[in-house]
């Protein structure tokens, strides 16, 4: 099994020269950032044009980054590349309502969506808040399997529902590992949202500072522009294109392959896997089509490399979800009701001077007590809470935002021990104190 910076240096055709310039052009090398956005831009500006079956290469990618790992730089790279492969009207922000993303689509059912709080998002979803994110999160579940099909709006008493026919999403998102693990529900973890992702985690271990400018050469911007002239027109006088269908180098090895992989996934017995695996074949194939050639044709190299990749990410996927989730129906229920316990804390702790609130507030929000302390008690082990003691046996809460947390402590990376300027840039002790009220 490969590694991540092996992965990207044996990525083959188009997709692996994306992923290596965007690679060169961040900060600090991410392979599989960089291999998240070249696959997702590659699957969007592939959709309509290319197909295996009844299959299209549009697809969810979600990179998952502490803050300054070069999410944000990657999605704007990702908008860049589909302008210069002329394909700039795929590019939807994140700012999109449901509203705004069936109007989009009704002007062009083929999109590139850069949701920068994905995260974010999941969390809204998971805690019924609401939201234009909820909206969009729960919205692109049904999209997913429509490209072959329509998608309907919603039915408003003033006007008729807008009909999108063969909708071809695609989605480029990016996450703090807290952000995304606190709203991945059990819901949201079994009801196919999980299945339907590539997650990249990206792991900072390089070290090198990069200055090199993104940038494409001409034969990569050659083979970019003979992409939107592939496929054929469904009639005289209709826009719609009729992908073309892609062939493989061995058609029998990949058939085989396929088979292994649907076998793979009946075999999962867990919860947690079985959720995870659902679409395995599925987004393999997806895979195989990002990688083949502008003729259409996908090398025997191109299909090992997808069969490498997706048991690259799905054992990854498994693991980080075992670890921050748990593997079964229990673990993602005791999981999601210590973040339901922790975001009210965050709230309540906002409101006040100290940012404390008193032990009872939190056990007369939550009454199922054996519960509740199990799940306080994780949280005070994961160094998300703190607890105080005050007069007459009182007692209680404060929180720390992991997320602010990280923030803060970017500010130190790039600093330079053997530089003396260095130390008397640092901020005075108290102002970072200041900072988080505990």
């Amino acid at each position: 099994m490969y590694n991540e910076t092996e992965l990207l240096a044996q990525c083959p055709g188009i997709v692996g020269d994306l992923a290596r310039a965007i690679d060169a052009g961040l900060p600090y090398s991410e392979p599989q950032i960089s291999l998240g956005t070249a696959f997702a831009v590659m699957g969007a500006l592939k959709s309509g044009h290319f197909a295996c079956g009844t299959i299209h290469p549009h697809s969810y990618h979600g990179i998952i980054a502490k803050p300054g790992w070069g999410k944000t730089q990657a999605q704007e790279m990702a908008a860049r590349i589909c302008e210069m492969a002329e394909q700039p009207d795929l590019i939807t922000g994140d700012s999109t309502s449901e509203a705004g993303l069936i109007n989009a689509l009704a002007v062009s059912p083929r999109r590139l969506i850069i949701m920068d709080e994905m995260g974010r998002a999941f969390e809204q979803m998971g805690q019924d808040k609401g939201g234009y994110r909820q909206e969009v999160i729960s919205m692109l579940l049904k999209l997913f399997s429509c490209a072959n099909s329509v998608y309907i709006g919603k039915n408003y008493a003033s006007k008729e529902p807008v009909v999108i026919q063969r909708p071809m999403v695609s989605l480029l998102g990016g996450s703090t590992p807290h952000a995304f693990f606190a709203g991945m529900t059990p819901r949201l973890a079994h009801d196919g949202m999980l299945s339907r992702f590539f997650l990249w985690f990206a792991s900072g271990r390089s070290q090198v500072m990069q200055t090199k400018p993104f940038d494409l050469s001409d034969p990569i911007l050659r083979e970019l522009a003979r992409i939107k002239d592939a496929g054929t027109p469904a009639g005289n006088i209709s826009t719609e294109m009729v992908p073309k269908q892609i062939t493989f180098e061995n058609e029998a090895w990949f058939s085989e392959l396929c088979t292994n992989l649907a076998q793979q996934t009946r075999s999962k017995t867990d919860d947690l896997e079985s959720a995870l695996f659902a679409r395995q074949r599925e987004q393999f194939i997806k895979l195989c089509i990002a990688l083949s050639c502008s003729a259409g044709e996908v090398s025997d190299r191109a299909v090992t490399y997808a069969a490498t990749l997706t048991g690259f990410l799905y054992a990854q996927t498994l693991q980080k979800c075992v670890e921050s989730l748990g593997g079964g129906e229990r673990d993602l229920a005791e999981t999601a009701y210590r973040e339901k316990i922790y975001n009210f804390m965050v709230a309540e702790c906002a409101k006040t001077a100290d940012n404390k609130i008193l032990s009872s507030c939190v056990s007369r929000k939550f009454q199922s007590g054996k519960a509740r302390e199990l799940a306080i008690e994780e949280l005070v082990k994961q160094e998300r809470v703190f607890v105080t003691k005050g007069l007459k046996a009182s007692k209680y809460y404060s929180v720390v935002d992991a997320d602010a947390m990280d923030d803060l402590m970017n500010e130190f990376n790039d600093l330079d021990p053997s530089d003396p300027a260095t130390y008397s840039n640092i901020q005075p002790i108290s102002k970072i104190q200041a900072r988080f009220k505990t």
